[in-house]
């Protein structure tokens, strides 16, 4: 359904019973803006762009157009097969600098195009200045109980500073909040654990080299022994 954030307020609202009184747009919209961020940490969106090689050239910045703005991860790069059935595993290293983000790639290639596949944040429509809203139906039903659970949890923290209230009453919107973080935890193991597409598994490690100096030293060493 592709909620917008004025829609997931609404929505957080009714599933708390408020209406407006005890959560304001903004302390919702703080809740969304958090439980968003956890379920990108959890189910991030995954996306694969094609980079032209440069020959001879190791270091690739993906900064171009066909990228995000935003980059969390990078997870696999190919060698891109013009059918798609057997893109080759490249060995290569990734780097962040200057919030920028880069693949080095251990060696060159000549010509053709490289697979980079990446994880991006979702967004929400509304949600800073964001336009679109990426969850499907079932995900926006999640974000909203993760934004219950944040928004008790606020809820019960800022009541312990106000005067003449019970424990009671504290303890109540904690028990809230923990109901709607087993209900969204649940929900959301369904999509951080979904098969994606990936390369054969890399047998190298950034230690190799390390062991090919060591390698050579060793030898050099046994050679001067010989004489």
């Amino acid at each position: 359904m592709a909620l917008t954030l004025t829609e997931q307020i609404t929505i957080i609202q009714t599933q708390l019973g408020d209406d407006g009184t005890l959560f304001s747009t903004a302390s919702l919209t703080a809740a969304v803006r958090q439980a968003l961020r956890d379920f990108n940490q959890r189910a991030p969106v995954r996306g694969a762009e094609i980079v032209t090689v440069v020959s001879g050239i190791k270091t690739y910045e993906l900064a171009n157009g066909a990228f995000p703005t935003l980059v969390l991860d990078i997870f696999d790069v190919l060698k891109n097969d013009d059918s798609n059935e057997d893109d080759a595993p490249l060995e290569y290293d990734k780097i962040f600098e200057d919030n920028r983000i880069y693949i080095r790639l251990r060696q060159a290639e000549q010509s053709g195009n490289l697979l980079v596949r990446y994880t991006q944040p979702h967004t929400v429509n509304g949600l800073d200045s964001e336009v679109e809203t990426t969850l499907q139906t079932d995900q926006d039903q999640i974000l909203s109980d993760a934004s219950c659970f944040y928004a008790c949890l606020t809820r019960g923290y800022s009541i312990i500073e106000s005067n003449n209230l019970t424990q009671k009453s504290v303890d109540d919107w904690l028990k809230g909040a923990l109901i709607f973080q087993r209900t969204y935890l649940t929900a959301i193991q369904r999509y951080s654990s979904r098969p994606f597409p990936s390369g054969e598994t890399r047998t190298t490690s950034w230690l190799d080299q390390d062991r090919k100096i060591n390698q050579s030293t060793t030898s050099q060493a046994g050679q001067i022994n010989d004489l």
